[in-house]
Parts: structure tokens; sequence; C-alpha cells
């Protein structure tokens, strides 16, 4: 069972060599590779990367040729793993806001409950108010377009079987600035089977 591990990145130099290496770690025993897409950092974030792939994590360094922000570059890294082959991807950011352990649990739930899609749903009572009612209008919009409440309509960690990936990457714009909040929007208003899997929330690293 191979897993492409994917993200987009914006100068997160002083914490994406730790997260990766973390990730790495949690999924010793699982056939799996990282794509990253770098989003034209202003730091040192491809030197590291490239650090990180020189000694050896299976990892490949995409580079966008402009400034193209978070959300097409997410898509950006969503097409290159499909073109990869497989058979699972895990999506998220690059800012280091996730475990390790818990990015293996949505993996595991993916595959042993043969969920098309696994959301990692975010948990953290220490949020402002105004990030609380921001997540609150996100849900509230995804509704509006399916008639579902998502528990977490943002949330970028999300783990796909490739049959929907491909059909979600047939839907959502290249250029979309909001493809997590589409794909919450389309895999409900089309019935797809979504697990969930509630996952810490921690400072970005």
């Amino acid at each position: 069972m191979s897993v492409a591990i994917v993200m987009p990145a914006w100068n997160e130099a002083s914490g994406i060599g730790d997260f990766l290496r973390e990730i790495h770690e949690s999924f010793e025993g699982i056939d799996h590779t990282f794509i990253v897409v770098d989003d034209r950092s202003t730091d040192s974030t491809v030197e590291v990367l490239n650090q990180l792939r020189d000694s050896g994590l299976p990892l490949q360094v995409e580079s966008n040729h402009v400034n193209l922000g978070h959300g097409p570059s997410t898509v950006r890294a969503l097409q290159l793993a499909f073109e990869t082959g497989a058979q699972n991807v895990i999506a998220l950011d690059g800012d280091g806001q996730f475990l390790g352990k818990d990015i293996r649990d949505c993996y595991d739930e993916c595959i042993q409950s043969n969920s098309q899609m696994i959301e990692g749903i975010r948990t953290r009572d220490s949020d402002p108010v105004y990030r609380k009612a921001t997540s609150l209008a996100t849900r509230v919009l995804v509704w509006s377009r399916c008639k579902d409440f998502p528990r977490d309509a943002n949330t970028p960690l999300r783990v796909y079987q490739r049959v929907v990936l491909e059909e979600i990457l047939e839907r959502i714009p290249a250029e979309s600035l909001v493809p997590n909040l589409m794909i919450s929007a389309y895999a409900r208003a089309n019935k797809m089977q979504i697990g969930a899997v509630e996952v810490a929330f921690i400072d970005r690293r």
C-alpha cells in the first residue's frame, strides 16, 4: 500500500524539517513519499527541503514559478500526488500544526474503514473567539451548498483514496483560493463516504 503525503509551504524553514521527520517516523513500515510545493518562499525553506531530500528522506520538492497562494498550491500538490500513482494521498499544510501520530491515525482509519476520504477534525479549546466564529462561518457556507453540516469544513488534513481524488481533481479548479471548502461541499453533495478522526491542533512550528 503506497501513500503520497503532500503539502504546500511558504516560509516554513524553521519548522518544516522537524515536521517531515516526525511524519516519516510515524509512517515507518509504510511505503510513502513526500511532495512539498514551495510557493516561492523568501526564506531558506527550499534549502532545508533539499537537505532533507539529499539526506535520504523520500521527498520531492516542487517550486511554483510565481507565488500562487495557498489554494492553488494545495491543488497543485494534490495533482502531483495523483500523478505518482499512489493508492492513497494525505494532504495537509506545511506549517506543522498536526502531530505525526495523528496523521498516521487518519491514514489507518481510511484503510481500516474503507472510507473514500478521512477528515482530520481539529480540536483546540484555546482558540480565540474570532477563529471560532470563522470556523462556524465556513461550516455554514458548506452547508448552504450541500445541506450537510461538516464538523471542520476547512481542515487541511485529509486522506483520499486514489479513485475519489481523481474525481475531486476533475471538479476543483486549479486556481481555486479555497479548495478545502470546495472539497468539503463537493464530497458531501455527492454522498461520498467520509470518515473523521479527531486530531490535536498545535501552534505553528
